[in-house]
């Protein structure tokens, strides 16, 4: 059988059926056992002998979002005309139904006008002033998962909130609109600027660096503890596996010694994680702020299952703050939610959180986190430049960001080639992958020519080989 002919024929079927289907509209397809190439099918053939389901559904703009099993007895008079002259026939022993949704392009224009915007700085608007920063910022900021109900972070900041309240008298519950996005001196990277008066700052690499204003807000009564879920901002670097915005819980209050690790033992309950256990280390930590962090430890939570190393979760420390006249030690404790979310969800990329239409279902009561995608593949592309004046490596990841963060998962430096006459070559490779909306191997040189290729040319001035 020539399996190729097979891909070609589902492959037109998912572009034809995609200009009948709306947006979010389904197309379910039935393969013998094996034929899909998924990691459910059983048995797993080699990846050239099947029919490669995905990524055929992929030119029709259709992502895969669930497989379940063929239910013969639905249909007891269902019979397969066969082929071959009527000799062979569908297989239902272990068939699979395969279910399909329509997407949006994930790059629904091509026009370099269009892309240039994507790096230019955009500005948010806070109740503590306009800032303008970097478009990926802005992006992610912007669809804060924090925010939207479904999301595997909200879902956690709201198991957190319950649980502190059953252990605290008096919670407090500030937000984004309590608290700036800022701080005025530019203590680092990322930077910003405040729009008009164009005077630098920095976005909040951690919750610590607002720990003033949120100290203003707090009445300093006894039985009251804060409770502050945000997001901070990372730098964007070269490694594409680290979110540009992470989400973080910061509780504050007298009343707080042992209170962050009983919420995550909690949790831990909760998705029935028998393999995970709760480790605790002692941390020196220089103070963020002008405050005296006198005593501090580190929460990790590791798998026994697995040979990973632990992951830190959370940190708690006691704080010597000034206030009246006198010095006053209280308790906090910051919680990486977005580790946390990747540990009790199962999420081995951060983009599967950062998904609209990822959401938090219930199998028995336990929680998990239903993907965009049932299944995604990771297509790799090399490109070799020659370098020109302009060219740094710095600035080449910050387009990639700008133009592609969201399916660029790895950017690999190759190697470097310099010439007798003195120009450079620069080899890197660039791996794709999409969570939430259709991609193929094709569409992925085709983004990186097309797209990638041609913004680098344009900023940077080098040239494609």
């Amino acid at each position: 059988m020539k399996i190729h002919l097979n891909r070609a024929l589902l492959k037109g079927f998912f572009q034809t059926a995609s200009k009948l289907v709306t947006l979010d509209g389904r197309i379910l397809v039935s393969l013998c056992k094996g034929q899909g190439g998924t990691r459910v099918d059983k048995p797993i053939r080699r990846w050239d002998d099947t029919w490669q389901v995905v990524e055929m559904a992929a030119h029709g703009e259709l992502v895969l979002v669930s497989v379940e099993k063929f239910r013969n007895d639905m249909i007891p008079k269902y019979t397969s005309v066969g082929y071959r002259g009527g000799d062979s026939a569908f297989d239902t022993d272990g068939a699979l139904v395969h279910v399909f949704s329509k997407r949006e392009p994930l790059y629904p224009s091509m026009d370099m006008e269009t892309l240039l915007q994507h790096l230019e700085s955009q500005v948010l608007e806070t109740k503590f002033g306009n800032l303008v920063c970097n478009s990926v910022y802005h992006i992610k900021y912007r669809n804060n998962p924090l925010e939207r109900e479904g999301s595997a972070m909200h879902y956690l900041s709201e198991q957190l909130k319950s649980f502190v309240e059953t252990l605290c008298i008096k919670v407090r519950h500030i937000s984004d609109d309590n608290v700036p996005l800022h701080t005025e001196l530019a203590i680092g990277s990322p930077l910003c600027y405040t729009e008009g008066h164009k005077v630098e700052c920095s976005l909040r690499h951690t919750l610590f660096d607002v720990l003033d204003e949120v100290l203003k807000l707090w009445n300093q009564a006894h039985d009251e503890i804060i409770m502050f879920p945000g997001l901070i901002f990372n730098d964007l670097g070269v490694d594409f596996s680290y979110p540009p915005l992470s989400c973080h819980v910061l509780l504050l209050g007298d009343e707080l010694s042992g209170v962050t690790e009983k919420c995550i033992r909690r949790m831990l309950q909760v998705f029935q994680k028998g393999a995970m256990y709760i480790s605790v280390s002692a941390f020196e930590m220089a103070a963020e702020c002008h405050h005296r962090i006198t005593a501090d430890k580190n929460i990790f939570i590791k798998n026994v299952t697995q040979t990973k190393v632990p992951v830190k979760v959370a940190q708690e420390f006691s704080l010597t703050v000034e206030g009246s006249g006198e010095s006053r030690c209280i308790s906090a404790s910051v919680i990486h939610l977005d580790r946390l979310s990747e540990l009790l969800f199962d999420v081995d990329n951060w983009r599967q959180l950062w998904t609209q239409e990822s959401c938090v279902v219930f199998d028995k009561n336990i929680p998990f986190l239903n993907h965009s995608c049932f299944e995604s593949l990771a297509y790799t592309c090399d490109i070799s430049f020659l370098e020109s004046p302009s060219f740094s490596s710095a600035k080449f990841c910050a387009i990639l960001w700008q133009v592609a963060g969201d399916i660029i998962i790895n950017v690999e430096f190759l190697n470097m080639y310099q010439s007798p006459d003195g120009w450079r070559s620069h080899c890197y490779r660039i791996t794709y992958q999409s969570f939430d909306k259709a991609l193929s191997r094709k569409q992925a040189s085709r983004i990186q020519e097309a797209i990638i290729g041609k913004v680098l040319c344009a900023k940077l001035g080098i040239s494609i080989r």
